[in-house]
């Protein structure tokens, strides 16, 4: 490869020699102007973003009385308690991961809000809606949480009366 690869030299000549300023100046001097179809998109007025209340996409988290906020920002914390111990470091992702079932509370509240089970798609791709998400906790039917005891196997009733 050495006989064929150019030099360092020969990198920068070739660039200084082909590639100017005023290129760039010109293929990126609309880059933020959009095709046709951005250009009609109507921007909402105001300084607030225009949630769509009806997305189960994306949301924003509401409180008890429906308002939108924040308790952090007061600085008041809610009660915190431990609901999963599992022994490993879990995030989001791992907490709610794979497909809504459509038998699950996530499920159920999309079906509410007209999405058929076959748009359910992934948890990951509606995580920007609170009221999936809070749903979709702990739905990972791989987590075992230690906090709660592990169920008991019992035989068949069958196998009992043989016995």
């Amino acid at each position: 490869m050495k006989d064929i690869w150019p030099s360092e030299r020969e990198i920068h000549d070739s660039i200084a020699g082909s590639i100017t300023a005023g290129m760039y100046r010109e293929v990126y001097a609309g880059v933020f102007d959009g095709d046709a179809r951005w250009q009609a998109i109507t921007p909402p007025a105001g300084d607030r973003f225009a949630w769509d209340d009806a997305s189960t996409y994306v949301g924003t988290r509401r409180t008890s009385t429906g308002s939108r906020s924040n308790p952090l920002r007061r600085g008041r914390l809610p009660a915190l308690a431990c609901w999963l111990s599992s022994g490993q470091h879990h995030d989001g992702p791992h907490l709610s991961g794979g497909q809504h079932q459509a038998d699950s509370p996530a499920g159920k509240y999309l079906q509410e809000r007209g999405v058929q089970p076959k748009d359910f798609n992934q948890y990951g791709a509606r995580r920007g809606n609170h009221e999936v998400m809070m749903r979709g906790t702990f739905a990972n039917i791989r987590l075992k949480n230690q906090l709660v005891p592990a169920p008991r196997a019992v035989s068949p009733p069958s196998c009992r009366a043989a016995r």
